[in-house]
């Protein structure tokens, strides 16, 4: 008698190369969806935060629409972090899905290998002595530089274990908390949808609050900094692109001169 075939679903469907191009595919285009989400973030800073512009719309009709714009940029804001935290399908670009197609031991096995070899195929830099050197001694010394090469990949390969077993705990964990359920609450709930007070919440003993936001946000930026080491090799100065962000939002805020009309 036949057993039962199990139905594999994905990305278990997937072989591992098929998994590791999907997901550095997937990796390098949520890089660019947070880099987005980090200007979004330095911009509602200073639009809701600080009173440069507050303190000049005096209590009138017009103020009405300026807390609106500013509801609205807040929502924004909120509706593009939860959708780096969509649930893990095949469409979509965020973190449980590239966590669900690295999550694999041959996967990471792959990556691995895929970060010593880069290590271990590097050419020799080897700076010649202007009084020339023997071909002995310049063979000596590529072999020597190759062997810290290789020694080198090793280590890399290893933190790269590291930084993808580590986003994936992390991922996990954030999943899991209340704090973070309780934004997908409010997104769901007053923004997406228009869901009754009766309908099921993810987190029914806590409610979302001002700055949740900047947590998930730090937590996303750590989470995807080291998916993009471990699956590209790579990451970004990420302090460095929300200084930018920061400036480029103070810059033209602050530049602003309103006028209410009543």
């Amino acid at each position: 008698m036949k057993g039962k075939s199990v139905k594999r679903n994905w990305p278990e469907v997937l072989s591992p190369e098929d998994r590791i191009t999907e997901a550095k595919d997937k990796t390098r285009k949520i890089v660019d969806h947070l880099l987005h989400i980090i200007a979004v973030h330095e911009s509602n800073k200073a639009l809701l935060f600080s009173d440069t512009l507050a303190k000049q719309v005096p209590p009138s009709h017009a103020a009405h629409t300026f807390n609106l714009l500013r509801d609205n940029q807040y929502r924004y804001e909120l509706v593009r972090l939860c959708a780096l935290w969509d649930a893990c399908k095949p469409d979509r670009e965020s973190i449980p899905t590239i966590a669900a197609l690295v999550d694999s031991d041959a996967v990471q096995e792959l990556l691995t290998e895929e970060t010593q070899r880069h290590w271990v195929q590097l050419p020799p830099r080897v700076i010649r002595s202007e009084e020339g050197s023997d071909d002995e001694v310049q063979k000596l010394v590529e072999s020597i530089t190759h062997a810290q090469s290789a020694a080198f990949g090793v280590k890399q390969a290893q933190k790269a274990l590291h930084w993808l077993k580590s986003a994936k705990r992390m991922e996990a964990r954030v999943r899991r908390c209340d704090r973070y359920l309780a934004l997908v609450d409010s997104r769901d709930r007053y923004i997406a949808h228009n869901l009754s007070l009766a309908a099921t919440r993810k987190a029914p003993l806590t409610t979302a609050k001002y700055g949740d936001d900047s947590w998930l946000l730090a937590l996303s930026i750590r989470i995807i900094d080291r998916l993009y080491l471990g699956i590209c090799g790579t990451n970004l100065d990420w302090s460095g692109s929300q200084r930018i962000a920061e400036k480029r939002a103070l810059n033209f805020w602050n530049g602003i001169s309103l006028k209410v009309l009543g």
